[in-house]
């Protein structure tokens, strides 16, 4: 009965130090990536994150609550993109805090939500004069976070209605329920 209990203390001590140690840095999977030619610090992920968090909110969704689109976003720039562009997005999000600044009054990371979807919006519909690169870091944002929802299985199977391949078999189809494309 000792053993037991010893070997099941054992089992949960284990689990247990397991999940702590892997709640310990919430950009593991970035790490895991191992990126090339992107060097980012822990301040700029939490911008990135929180950035493309306001762009398209993904936790709002109950069935993606847990998806976070930055490493996506990272992988995607890291690999795809050329040296320029990939250049211009490094200086947009190393200086994206103080260029808000400079436009708000108030950095990035220092606002509220609300003032966060206003200047989110202002930049969508470009009325602010602002730099190539903080346009460069905003559209790239956007688009990989637009890119990785509609990439997921919940946009495939829900939204565009998607079914693997060979479809389904219609074989008590009407004569009267088919229509000739020729006649429109």
């Amino acid at each position: 009965m000792k053993r037991r209990k010893a070997l099941r203390n054992l089992v949960l001590f284990s689990l247990g130090a397991g999940l702590i140690y892997s709640c310990k840095d919430k950009y593991e999977a970035i790490k895991q990536l191992k990126l090339k030619n992107l060097q980012v610090e822990p301040y700029h992920l939490d911008l990135l994150d929180d950035l493309s968090k306001v762009i398209l909110p993904l936790h709002q969704i109950p069935e993606l609550k847990d998806h976070i689109a930055l490493p996506f976003i990272l992988n995607m720039v890291d690999k795809v993109y050329d040296s320029k562009d990939r250049q211009m997005f490094i200086d947009g999000y190393m200086t994206f805090d103080s260029e808000v600044m400079l436009l708000q009054g108030k950095k990035y990371s220092e606002m509220e939500i609300a003032d966060k979807q206003l200047l989110i919006t202002k930049l969508n519909e470009e009325k602010l004069v602002a730099s190539l690169e903080l346009y460069a870091v905003f559209n790239t944002v956007k688009a990989k976070s637009i890119q990785y929802l509609t990439n997921t299985e919940y946009y495939q199977r829900k939204i565009n209605n998607y079914e693997m391949a060979p479809g389904r078999f219609r074989g008590d189809v009407l004569l009267t329920e088919l229509k000739n494309m020729n006649d429109e």
